[in-house]
Parts: structure tokens; C-alpha cells; sequence
């Protein structure tokens, strides 16, 4: 899947691809550290999502809002 991590103003501060332990189909573990650096602190979001393959589309985006700190 894809994950994103956004700033107070929605700005992309960090654009990562996770993959799991196991294929397709089956449930698997993952773990991963994203770096990124913001100017200040605030409010931001943890975006993750799959590229559909039928047309490039974003496909089961979640959201969570979390704060940042500098």
C-alpha cells in the first residue's frame, strides 16, 4: 500500500510504499519507519491507500488525523 504523511496544510511531507509479509490475498505484518521533517508543529494526517490497476485511481483511502511535532 501506499502511505502518505501531511503537514497542517496538507502538504505531502513524506510518500512512502509499504509491503507486507505475506502476498495477495493474505493477511501479513509490516513495519516501517517514514522520516520527514516540518517546519513547525500542528495537526497532521497518516494517508494510506492502494494505486487502483484499472485506471491509477486512489482505492480504500484512510485517513487519520495525528499531531505532529517539530
Amino acid at each position: 500500500f501506499q502511505l502518505n504523511i501531511t503537514d497542517w496544510d496538507g502538504l505531502i511531507v513524506a510518500d512512502e510504499v509499504v509491503t507486507a509479509t505475506s502476498g495477495t490475498g493474505t493477511r501479513g505484518t509490516f513495519d516501517v519507519t517514514v522520516p520527514f521533517e516540518v517546519s513547525r508543529s500542528g495537526l497532521g494526517s497518516i494517508i494510506v491507500f492502494v494505486y487502483s490497476a484499472r485506471d491509477g485511481s486512489q482505492e480504500n483511502v484512510i485517513e487519520i488525523p495525528v499531531q505532529i511535532e517539530k
